[in-house]
């Protein structure tokens, strides 16, 4: 629950930003036009309906394209940096961040207190990375690889945006100035200022679409684990190149209705909405981090799919991202410093208030709903060992088979990639087979074997060729 309303808010931020390029282009050109919330909302509601369209056809999911969408991101980034440096009216040395930066934290060491910023700004680009990974051929050994260098390219690109902007902004200005299109437009020539807002158009943009890619693919796998009502419909692939369509325009629909909030009025609804994102989504962090330090130290160990662990270092190095975490949750509630609180002070401490929030609207949705339908927890193991969707009956129900569960039903597997090839054989995962037999206790379902462990050791699996089949 945390992660579904963290898309939907992060889905709906970056729509309203790209939003405000649009508005800030157009008032370049017409100086005296005025523009309000509505008019922003028509132009978020447009662009989502566009990205929308654009997500359902099968070039998305093209790994070239999302090369050249990361090359062209670098490019954009590279021409701002380089378009603020020479053409603001203001230049000053990026040693002086080190000794006279003048920072509105309680933090002494103004070099700590500028890396600390983008440090809570590195984690953004790591989540939805990770939701694209899992599109590979082997997602259990990309997906960890993506999350690490995605955070730590993510963290350097922030860093040298930073120091190119503190370099072309007095400092002054940064604290006067209500955003950083107002800082460009007063720092820069309306020209320049032009080229720098359309370099971050497409920028946002590509975020953006980035984002719709992981959140239309995570709303696709709860409507498969039957996470919400009519899952059946919502999971239902097209025929042709097997594209979660229905759960993009699921997903495009309750962005657009939440967005509503934000083109009625700028009001402490809208801004505990867009404050609540970062805290929702730290949580989707903590809750795993919290729960791997409550297990057992082999718990990494026990199913054979652990191809990338930190070996020794896991726990150590748990315990000082819970920890970090922990810190950040802290300091965005807060005000930095007492006179800079003002109005500032309530939204940021009341926008806390949305993890109590979502945990009672979780219970609520679980008693009414979930506990009679989802089926995650076992989706998410059996999709991994046989490459199709299976459901394992319940307590009580005898050995059926779910209708809605099926290859045909469903779609081949949860890679939803046009050239997506079966899960290799490697030590510890089971073979790809639609007619797998063994000798130990079994649960058969449309002629695929889930093993059943008897204890928490899961001893490795061997395949070997006996008369024409594989056999475990």
């Amino acid at each position: 629950m945390y992660l579904l309303i963290s898309h939907i808010i992060f889905q709906m931020e970056d729509s309203w930003q790209l939003a405000l390029f649009v508005m800030k282009l157009i008032r370049l050109i017409f100086p005296h036009l005025t523009i309000g919330n509505w008019h922003l909302y028509t132009i978020s509601s447009i662009n989502l309906i566009i990205s929308g369209a654009f997500m359902s056809l099968p070039v998305s999911r093209s790994p070239r394209l999302w090369i050249c969408f990361a090359i062209l991101t670098a490019s954009m980034s590279a021409a701002v940096c380089i378009l603020l440096l020479s053409t603001s009216n203001f230049r000053q040395s990026p040693g002086t961040i080190f000794t006279r930066l003048e920072n509105q934290s309680q933090i002494k060491s103004n070099g700590w207190a500028f890396m600390l910023a983008g440090s809570m700004l590195a984690a953004a680009g790591a989540e939805t990375s990770a939701h694209m990974a899992e599109e590979t051929h082997q997602a259990e050994l990309v997906v960890p690889r993506a999350m690490f260098f995605a955070t730590v390219i993510n963290y350097l690109n922030v860093l040298v945006v930073q120091i190119c902007c503190y370099m072309s902004f007095t400092e002054r200005n940064t604290f006067d100035q209500p955003s950083m299109l107002s800082l460009v437009l007063s720092h820069c020539s309306h020209r320049a200022s032009a080229c720098i807002f359309s370099c971050l158009l497409i920028v946002t943009w590509i975020q953006q679409i980035s984002q719709l890619f992981a959140s239309t693919r995570f709303v696709w796998a709860l409507a498969r684990d039957n996470a919400f009502p009519f899952a059946n419909q919502w999971r239902k692939l097209s025929t042709k190149s097997q594209m979660p369509r229905r759960a993009t325009t699921l997903l495009i629909t309750l962005t657009i209705l939440v967005s509503c909030f934000l083109g009625v009025s700028q009001t402490h609804v809208t801004i505990f909405i867009e404050r609540s994102d970062s805290y929702l989504s730290l949580m989707c962090y903590v809750i795993p981090v919290f729960l791997y330090l409550l297990s057992d130290k082999d718990v990494l160990y026990r199913d054979g799919r652990n191809f990338w662990t930190l070996q020794q270092w896991s726990r150590p190095l748990a315990w000082l991202a819970f920890i970090t975490l922990l810190i950040q949750m802290v300091m965005g509630g807060f005000p930095t410093e007492p006179k800079a609180a003002g109005p500032q002070f309530l939204a940021r401490a009341v926008s806390s208030a949305s993890i109590p929030l979502v945990a009672l609207l979780a219970t609520v949705s679980w008693f009414l709903y979930g506990r009679a339908h989802y089926v995650g927890p076992i989706k998410s193991i059996t999709v991994w060992t046989t490459g199709q969707e299976v459901e394992l009956p319940r307590a009580g129900d005898g050995i059926i088979s779910n209708p809605t569960s099926t290859e045909e039903a469903v779609g081949r597997r949860a890679n939803i990639f046009e050239d997506s090839i079966p899960m290799q054989v490697t030590s510890g995962s089971l073979p790809q087979s639609e007619h797998l037999t063994s000798g130990n206790p079994s649960t058969s379902i449309n002629s695929i074997i889930i093993p059943v462990y008897a204890s928490n050791t899961t001893k490795p699996v061997e395949a070997h060729e006996s008369q024409g089949k594989p056999t475990l």
